[in-house]
């Protein structure tokens, strides 16, 4: 999901904030992406080092503690619906701030909202 997530955004950056731009999306879409990278990598580490000793994962009858990964994995369902939603909603807002008819503006925004289903 990482490396999908990155390429979204990157791909978002690209569209929405060219090259030498430095408007709201483009912070906005920064701002996610730093908050993607770091929920990953967290991710990945608490995956690694999730039992206390690592064999514990594996093996139930070694002594040890594991982390309440039930608890992880709720978070990590509501930093992705959160971070789809503002992939979403960036791409909307600069769409219906341009300066094109209303039907256009209908257009090109209901080609974006079909990337929900």
């Amino acid at each position: 999901m990482l490396v999908l997530k990155t390429s979204i955004i990157q791909q978002c950056l690209r569209v929405f904030a060219p090259t030498g731009t430095r408007n709201s999306a483009f912070w906005a879409l920064q701002a996610l992406l730093v908050v993607q990278i770091i929920w990953y990598l967290a991710c990945i580490f608490i995956e690694i080092f999730l039992c206390s000793p690592r064999k514990k994962a594996w093996d139930p009858t070694v002594e040890g503690h594991c982390i309440n990964i039930n608890a992880i994995t709720i978070y990590g369902a509501g930093i992705n619906a959160v971070s789809d939603l503002l992939l979403v909603v960036i791409p909307q807002i600069i769409i219906w701030n341009l300066n094109i008819p209303i039907a256009k503006k209908w257009a090109v925004s209901s080609v974006f909202v079909i990337g929900l289903l």
